[in-house]
């Protein structure tokens, strides 16, 4: 499906589910292998501490002070839900981590990235803002889809991380597994629409995407997915899950009901078991 121009433009356009069952198995480890090697050594993930949006960067901003939707769907989340043990995955320069570990009901905060630089940062973050060791919490490096530490949690956070992971049914099933009977999964994501459809037809068509020195380049094939409504639909009823929750961020051009999502850019999810 890679080697030629249409294969490749039914890989960057097709919701990620669909895609991604395109693949051949030799592809899909090919894409793998890119993904870690993106995730890792990429400059600007090599020094958290100099990240825009970092845990130290982190400010008590009241909600409606701030109207980006990772920020409010969290915070929302968090109020509703009043989680004790918390993991979330790929939590970056920590910028909402802070937040989560200071909620306060929150007293077990586990993270897992595959970037040990990220990692490193977040614990050594925690270890310096509670001094007194009020906040128990570990840090391990490694794929959210096939990590095991036999514990069980209350809420597991995804931000902007599920647009990475490329094989999500495996990944949700293991992430399951580690939820407590009345845990739930909050994750927000960019979305994949009519917003995100067009900007790649752009990028296409502007940026040579379909050319052969582009494609072939490795790293312009890493995971970069966008989520849907759909795809989690389809992901939840394969684990006899449900949706108690999803919102789309405001847009200029249609904020009306089924419509709005179409011409989203982000999108917010609550998972829970039946």
């Amino acid at each position: 499906m890679l080697k030629n121009p249409f294969g490749v433009y039914l890989y960057f356009l097709l919701r990620n589910d669909y895609s991604w069952s395109l693949l051949s198995d030799k592809e899909k480890a090919y894409i793998q292998k890119l993904n870690i090697q993106h995730n890792s050594f990429r400059d600007d993930y090599l020094t958290p501490e100099k990240n825009e949006k970092n845990w130290q960067s982190f400010k008590d901003i009241e909600e409606k002070e701030n109207k980006d939707i990772t920020r409010l769907f969290l915070h929302t989340a968090l109020l509703d839900l009043n989680p004790e043990k918390v993991l979330e995955i790929g939590p970056g320069a920590g910028y909402l981590s802070h937040m989560v570990c200071k909620h306060r009901t929150v007293s077990l905060y586990d993270s897992i990235d595959i970037n040990e630089f990220f990692s490193n940062y977040i614990n050594n973050s925690i270890n310096n803002s509670f001094v007194d060791g009020s906040l128990k919490h570990n840090h391990y490096v490694g794929n959210a889809s096939t990590f095991n530490n036999n514990k069980k949690y209350d809420m597991i956070i995804i931000l902007n991380a599920v647009h990475h992971i490329p094989d999500r049914f495996i990944f949700f099933d293991n992430l399951i597994r580690h939820l407590s009977d009345d845990g739930v999964i909050v994750a927000v994501d960019p979305s994949h629409y009519l917003k995100r459809i067009l900007l790649l037809t752009h990028k296409i068509i502007s940026n040579g995407m379909l050319k052969k020195s582009y494609y072939m380049h490795g790293n312009n094939l890493s995971t970069h997915h966008m989520c849907s409504e759909g795809e989690y639909s389809k992901i939840v009823k394969q684990h006899n899950m449900r949706i108690s929750s999803i919102e789309f961020n405001h847009n200029k051009l249609i904020n009306i009901g089924p419509f709005k999502k179409y011409f989203s850019s982000q999108i917010g999810v609550v998972l829970r078991k039946k």
